[in-house]
């Protein structure tokens, strides 16, 4: 068996975090926070309270806490390749290459990042 050194920990918590933001995703990109034709006075205000109790439970914390742990990550790889004696200097900007090579693709192909 292969040695696993996952921390399940940061895990489970990239998974929560990842959760909370493709739930306010599919809110905002479904238009399920559209008030409905038919006009019910007690829907809309139920709509409206369940969209601003996600943002103000959810948002903030999910992308914070994503955000978090992908700088933990790269500490963590960082600090995995200085133990083994290796430099992380070039893999870091090639990563950062990457990403950025991404951000661009998605600008320019699927529209605005935000």
């Amino acid at each position: 068996m292969a040695n696993n050194n996952r921390i399940v920990l940061i895990d489970a918590l990239r998974g929560l975090a990842l959760a909370g933001i493709l739930l306010l995703h599919h809110i905002e990109h479904f238009d399920f926070y559209q008030k409905p034709i038919y006009n019910i006075p007690w829907l809309i205000r139920i709509d409206r309270w369940v969209w601003d109790n996600l943002f103000l439970l959810v948002s903030g914390k999910a992308f914070a806490l994503f955000s978090l742990l992908f700088g933990l990550s790269y500490w963590i790889i960082h600090e995995n390749r200085v133990a083994k004696g290796e430099t992380y200097f070039l893999r870091h900007f090639w990563r950062m290459f990457i990403l950025i090579v991404l951000g661009i693709f998605h600008l320019v192909f699927l529209g605005e990042i935000f």
